[in-house]
């Protein structure tokens, strides 16, 4: 195989094609609640029988015909379709309202409205729309911790450590390339990511199997590690799949475990007092001027304004620490659990920051995700 010449991506992820049809199952289902026929071309139909239910009926369909044709999955749309309509049983007045869609192509304004189904001159945002449970609940940068760092978090905090891990998994799949000359390595084949080591030119070709079409990125050691130890880019990516695979590797464990773990002892207080901040609670929590709904395919809850919540929630935030034992070990773990003051139930969130768009890839992001019992914390289920 030659990766210095690859094939033409022609379908986009399965998460766009998810996105669109969830939350256009879940916006047809707010305009009619008996469709029995998922053909394409009836959804169509529904969508152009209910126009005066949108605000922007023409631009919205524009998006709507661009988006779904390139990405229709009728048996999502169905099942995502039909259990909205169940949930959405509880929702109070939604037929009077008027509606539009918020598509990847349309900014959702300046405080960061979580919503994809928009209620227009309602006292309510809208509808925020996950595919399922396990959805991430915000996607957030480190600043919204309060923390200052530039670049790599890892790097900023713990620079020489850092440089000494990355350097130790780079050389690490060196070598093993340089074992096997003139062979495409695929660390995870799940993931298509490769190298080779050319024996004749002694440089290493990296690459990627499946993505759009581009030539394999040929380097030398020196263009990896030493002073170019620092950057993250996309070519590196390998390397991070490399890290993953082999996180139990005793080196590779021992300089992970001490790198997160003195990051973290550097930022958890900051991380603390900024939990007690109403702005950065609201960011984790997706709460903004106006309530509104949150959808996914089992639950439907109502979400408070900023001023129901203004000054009643508390929170204690603990770090798990990274031992020699953890299963996963690709980012810092901070478990936030809170309450309405002067109640006892608690519910909780984990804020993970982590490099969640690929090791080596990118500078390292912040998920709020792994959420427990939100009702303790101003959600209302209502399905």
């Amino acid at each position: 195989m030659d990766i210095t010449k690859f094939s033409e991506f022609l379908v986009e992820g399965s998460s766009k094609g998810t996105q669109f049809n969830t939350e256009l199952a879940s916006l047809l289902a707010c305009v009619d609640s008996k469709v029995s026929d998922f053909s394409y071309e009836n959804i169509l139909n529904v969508f152009y029988n209910n126009s005066n239910r949108f605000a922007s009926f023409d631009n919205m369909m524009v998006q709507i015909e661009l988006h779904l044709s390139a990405h229709f999955d009728e048996k999502q749309f169905s099942s995502f379709y039909k259990s909205s309509v169940e949930l959405m049983k509880n929702l109070p007045g939604l037929s009077g309202i008027t509606l539009d869609w918020v598509s990847e192509d349309v900014s959702k304004g300046s405080e960061r409205d979580p919503s994809d189904i928009l209620f227009v001159g309602s006292d309510y945002a809208g509808i925020s729309v996950k595919a399922s449970s396990s959805t991430t609940l915000a996607n957030l940068t480190t600043k919204a911790l309060g923390i200052d760092n530039k670049g790599d978090l890892f790097q900023f905090f713990n620079k020489d450590l850092y440089n000494e891990w990355k350097e130790t998994i780079i050389l690490q799949l060196l070598s093993v390339a340089k074992k096997s000359p003139d062979k495409v390595i695929i660390p995870n084949p799940t993931r298509p990511y490769s190298i080779k080591y050319n024996s004749k030119a002694k440089t290493y070709t990296l690459g990627h199997e499946t993505k759009k079409t581009f030539k394999g990125k040929d380097i030398k050691p020196e263009d990896v590690i030493g002073t170019n130890i620092s950057s993250n880019t996309k070519w590196k990516t390998v390397f991070g799949i490399y890290f993953v695979q082999n996180k139990d590797n005793r080196i590779i464990r021992k300089l992970t475990k001490e790198l997160y773990n003195s990051v973290a002892a550097q930022i958890f207080d900051k991380i603390t007092e900024t939990m007690t901040k109403d702005t950065a609670i609201n960011s984790m929590m997706g709460i903004i001027t106006k309530p509104y709904y949150y959808l996914n395919n089992k639950d439907l809850y109502r979400l408070p304004s900023r001023h129901e919540l203004e000054n009643k929630l508390e929170f204690k935030t603990t770090y798990s620490e990274v031992t020699d034992s953890s299963k996963n070990i690709t980012g810092l773990k901070f478990k936030c659990e809170g309450n309405i003051k002067g109640i006892k139930e608690k519910g909780s969130f984990e804020i993970q920051i982590r490099y969640a768009d690929g090791v080596f890839a990118s500078s390292p992001t912040v998920r709020v995700q792994q959420t427990k019992n939100l009702q303790y914390l101003g959600w209302k289920h209502l399905s």
